[in-house]
């Protein structure tokens, strides 16, 4: 095979250089190229060189190379992006996931992270439930979770599942009975709520007597079979409410709310 080495190749108005297909152009130094350049070959850049440029790169086919730096952004267009190395590393403390040009609840739902494995592991996000869902399961060594404190009488107290940070209510000189209201909770299937309320009465005490679930008045299934009778005296009473959303399964015919009390009194 025939070698063309040139020094240096100066553009000229009008002038085609052509390389036959069994000749090699060799280059050597920096050499720097002005307007569009068409290879309808393979272009190659080896012996340490590099091939830098401050515009556009427009390919039919591979770009095949050691390493490649960016100084700009780097944009996909594609169906599926590969990457084959041992570890990822991301100075970027925050990912985005499902940053499609609208997202929405649809478009999130199903969406995570999937390990491979013999039986995949996920954590993916279920747009119903509002929840991660995560298989086969979690371990969790510490948790520690958020506390209101409300202070004074209260008719009703409140939760949002979509705005509440707080399960777990201090209610500091309570003394009469109060409605426990829960809105948004979600309807999926074979799910259990817990709320906790620590109650600190200056004189009469009280406990949550009513349940609202999304609009719907339901019975607390107090333990023991009969309502809990609050203590007196700046004594702290503890209640628990568990509330039930049981699906279809194992023969039951209809989805519904359940509520279960438990009441922990006289902590002195």
């Amino acid at each position: 095979m025939s070698t063309l080495r040139v020094d240096n190749i100066k553009s000229r108005t009008g002038t085609t250089v052509t390389i036959p297909s069994s000749h090699t152009l060799a280059v050597t130094g920096n050499q720097t190229v002005a307007g569009n350049q068409t290879v309808t070959g393979s272009l190659s850049v080896s012996g340490g060189g590099t091939f830098s440029t401050s515009g556009d790169i427009t390919t039919t086919g591979d770009i095949n190379g050691a390493n490649l730096v960016l100084s700009g952004d780097l944009t996909v267009n594609g169906i599926t992006t590969t990457v084959n190395s041992t570890t990822v590393t991301v100075d970027d403390k925050n990912l985005e996931l499902g940053s499609v040009a609208s997202p929405t609840n649809v478009t999130a739902n199903g969406g995570g992270i999937t390990l491979k494995s013999a039986s995949d592991r996920t954590i993916l996000w279920d747009s119903t439930s509002l929840n991660w869902e995560m298989t086969p399961g979690i371990t969790v060594k510490h948790t520690a979770e958020h506390m209101l404190t409300i202070v004074g009488n209260q008719t009703n107290i409140g939760y949002d599942y979509n705005t509440a940070s707080a399960n777990i209510f201090f209610s500091q000189h309570e003394n009469a009975n109060f409605g426990f209201v829960v809105t948004n909770l979600p309807t999926t299937e074979d799910r259990v709520y817990n709320f906790v309320f620590i109650v600190n009465p200056s004189t009469g005490g009280g406990y949550p007597n009513t349940l609202s679930i999304n609009g719907v008045t339901t019975t607390i299934r107090w333990s023991g079979g009969s309502d809990p009778t609050p203590t007196t005296g700046g004594t702290e009473d503890v209640y628990t409410l568990m509330i039930v959303r049981r699906g279809t399964d194992g023969g039951n015919t209809s989805a519904d709310w359940y509520a279960f009390g438990f009441a922990s009194l006289a902590h002195a």
